[in-house]
């Protein structure tokens, strides 16, 4: 018996082939993304999201029914991989929920940044961007972005300006006491 795995399957040409030929076969595995367009939903850094993906995931996977042994194992594999994923979420949302609060510190570091004449009109723009992320969604959603905000305001001050900003730095540093 041949056992046979297919990427790329289109409309199953070779298993049709080796049907046609009366050959002894069996269909371990078929993937094509056809019609559905797998890179539609684009989900990113979004702490919000990511949590709904994971559930809707969760409810894909339980929904999926195999009347084969081999199958039920990819299956078995499936949910063990999200339970992982799921974990290391939850651990995440976890640490970001025992985070101080950030948001007064970084609202003032980035209208202060805003005002700065020397500002190039693309980091201004960006900036405005991030001041109106830090506002929207859940509290861990908010936290991260503010993670997201002080790792890009760093490495912008770093590479693109001189040290008469690093004032504005060692302010963002050394407020509320956190050590960066």
């Amino acid at each position: 018996m041949i056992k046979l795995a297919t990427v790329f399957s289109g409309i199953g040409a070779i298993e049709h082939a080796l049907q046609r030929m009366n050959l002894d076969h069996k269909l371990v595995f078929a993937c094509d993304n056809g019609d559905i367009e797998i890179f539609a939903k684009d989900v990113g850094m979004n702490v919000d999201e990511i949590e709904e993906e994971l559930s809707t995931l969760e409810n894909t996977i339980a929904k999926i029914q195999f009347d084969d042994e081999v199958e039920d194992l990819y299956k078995s594999q499936l949910a063990g991989m999200l339970r992982e994923a799921v974990t290391e979420f939850h651990e995440m949302s976890t640490r970001l929920s025992i985070l101080p609060p950030l948001n007064e510190s970084v609202e003032t570091v980035l209208e202060t940044i805003l005002t700065m004449p020397k500002l190039k009109a693309a980091r201004k723009k960006e900036y405005y961007s991030f001041l109106q992320e830090i506002k929207n969604g859940s509290l861990n959603q908010r936290r991260f972005r503010e993670l997201q905000v002080i790792l890009e305001i760093s490495n912008d001050f770093k590479k693109d300006n001189d040290l008469s900003y690093m004032g504005l730095m060692m302010y963002f540093s050394s407020s509320d006491g956190i050590e960066w």
